[in-house]
């Protein structure tokens, strides 16, 4: 019989963790969001797109380098780079995914079953004679369905309480750290910049992005479309600044970076307050067959889009023997 497994979380671990097993496996996707992407999401700034999350895949091993190669959606980029001295660097070919980076995650979840804005309040053993299920349950209290599998790909403060019924990796859970981020999405114009990407030490600056320059993007004309991310110390330190008053000073230090003053024409402020995770738990995954609950994602082993691709195709190793 085939087996019934639910992923909760649609970013690169669930999407990815979905694309492998759905041959094998009746696969259901729930998503809080209304789109997948998680990290990787995308925002609308008039009629074009930006990437509001994580702008890029850098591999730093053959196989995430190579399955990124074998993306027909992904395209590689070599941004024309500064540091915040306005000093070229020699930057390193990154991926990106096209028109935005969230495609990538809708891509692989073609072959499952999809359900958007779907809050996933618990996930429960339910031990039956001859069949162990898991049942798993929505914010209003209701069954979302009997499945022989749930495994937990969301953010690790988000993941822990769904894993109660299992302590341990609960408290696995609860002993990462997440740092978040401040981003302004912006689109100007008058601007004169031959730069695609500023980084390096600033006091709040992490780096600035060219989103309008990645492949397979578009701006209106005669402007150009920027993502200018916060420090992780900036932005702990104004958790609770006013949007408004984040945008101003964000645009504030990246007019003194270029020596310009271009006009705002349409933005977008975004706080990510699980932007990045910071741990070194020793494995890459966490399973329990008994129970037939597990979690995958950056926030085990590793950090990153890499590490949530390595823990989800580890996991997908894993429960190929389950099912």
């Amino acid at each position: 019989m085939t087996k019934k497994i639910a992923i909760i979380g649609g970013g690169l671990a669930g999407s990815v963790l979905a694309d492998r097993l759905s041959p094998f496996a009746e696969v259901t996707v729930f998503e809080k969001s209304r789109g997948t992407g998680g990290r990787m999401s995308s925002c609308r700034l008039e009629e074009y797109a930006a990437d509001l999350g994580a702008p890029w895949f850098k591999p730093t091993s053959g196989a995430f380098s190579n399955w990124l190669g074998a993306q027909s959606e992904v395209s590689r980029w070599q941004p024309k780079g500064r540091d915040f001295n306005n000093i070229q660097i020699k930057s390193e070919p990154l991926y990106v995914a096209n028109p935005r980076q969230s495609i990538l995650t809708r891509k692989l979840c073609d072959k499952a079953t999809l359900k958007t804005q779907c809050r996933v309040a618990s996930v429960l053993p339910l031990q039956q004679e001859h069949s162990n299920q898991v049942v798993v349950n929505d914010d209003q209290g209701l069954a979302l369905g009997l499945f022989d599998a749930a495994i937990i790909t969301a953010p690790a403060i988000q993941a822990k309480p769904l894993l109660e019924a299992i302590p341990g990796f609960a408290r696995i859970a609860g002993q990462a750290i997440t740092d978040p981020c401040w981003v302004v999405v912006i689109t100007l114009s008058g601007l004169r910049n031959e730069a695609d990407l500023f980084c390096g030490e600033h006091e709040i600056l992490y780096r600035c992005i060219k989103d309008s320059a990645k492949p397979g993007r578009t701006a209106p004309a005669d402007t150009e479309t920027w993502v200018i991310e916060a420090t992780r110390q900036w932005s702990a330190g104004h958790i609770d600044t006013d949007a408004a008053d984040v945008l101003s000073l964000l645009y504030s230090a990246f007019c003194t970076l270029i020596g310009q003053q271009p006009n705002i024409r349409s933005s977008r402020v975004h706080r990510w307050l699980l932007a990045r995770h910071r741990s070194d738990h020793p494995t890459a995954y966490l399973w329990d067959a008994e129970t037939g609950i597990g979690a995958c994602g950056d926030w085990l082993k590793g950090n990153g889009l890499e590490a949530s691709w390595a823990s989800a195709n580890a996991m997908a190793d894993e429960l190929e023997h389950f099912i």
